[in-house]
């Protein structure tokens, strides 16, 4: 309650903060990935609260009545929390984050059930995208939200970009080292080594992993996401 303002008529939800629930009965998967919840809601929403668009998450929130009523419920779509949350965005409601009201939600079980939840994430942006998009960038939102919105979208507009650029980039890289060329400037390996560890100060500062289990989690993360990117991309573009 203490993060409804006193004057709360543009006030469109408040979204609390989740965190990884921990079960003795988690798998493997659970229990190395689990810390991406956390992540998102401590380090990823407390920021965009801010300096960005913050979307409602569809569980662990507080949507007021009137305003809830007054933007015409939730829109027909599959992602329906941030679909109300581009509406309230666009009239130019407000949104609270309350990073200490915390509940739990459990991360998937195993690759399978994480396959079937991100092919609905990828589904549900593009129906965002097409029936959303247009109407929220020219409303009366403001231009950081648009602008950050855009940023959340276009990951997945990407995946089936970088998905192909794998296959044409290997061919070219193949056929350059054929001709004995080279193809890789000395400099990359060392901005990719500093953008390892800019991510891995994210992930330290959480508190809960030392560095060797913070690069643990990264291995873990970039390789489901890497696995899945080409479901993600087919499931987009369908």
């Amino acid at each position: 309650a203490k993060y409804i303002p006193s004057n709360n008529s543009r006030l469109a939800f408040i979204q609390g903060r989740n965190d990884a629930r921990e079960d003795e009965n988690q798998s493997t998967f659970q229990n190395n990935l689990m810390d991406e919840i956390t992540l998102y809601y401590m380090r990823d929403l407390r920021v965009r609260e801010v300096y960005g668009f913050l979307p409602l998450l569809g569980h662990g929130a507080l949507i007021k009545r009137s305003t809830f009523i007054e933007l015409g419920k939730f829109p027909q779509v599959v992602s329906e929390d941030f679909a109300f949350a581009l509406i309230a965005a666009s009239k130019g409601y407000d949104s609270v984050h309350a990073y200490d009201a915390k509940s739990y939600e459990t991360y998937p079980y195993d690759f399978g059930s994480f396959i079937i939840r991100i092919k609905k994430f990828a589904g549900g942006t593009a129906e965002i995208i097409k029936k959303c998009l247009f109407n929220f960038l020219v409303s009366e939102a403001k231009l950081v939200e648009k602008w950050d919105f855009l940023i959340m979208l276009f990951w997945y507009i990407l995946i089936p970009l970088i998905v192909a650029n794998i296959f044409v980039g290997a061919y070219v890289t193949h056929n350059y080292w054929l001709n004995e060329t080279p193809y890789i400037h000395p400099i990359l390996p060392y901005v990719y080594a500093y953008l390892l560890i800019s991510i891995l100060t994210i992930i330290l500062s959480l508190g809960r992993k030392n560095f060797s289990s913070a690069f643990k989690f990264y291995l873990w993360t970039t390789s489901i996401y890497s696995a899945s990117m080409p479901v993600i991309a087919f499931n987009f573009l369908k």
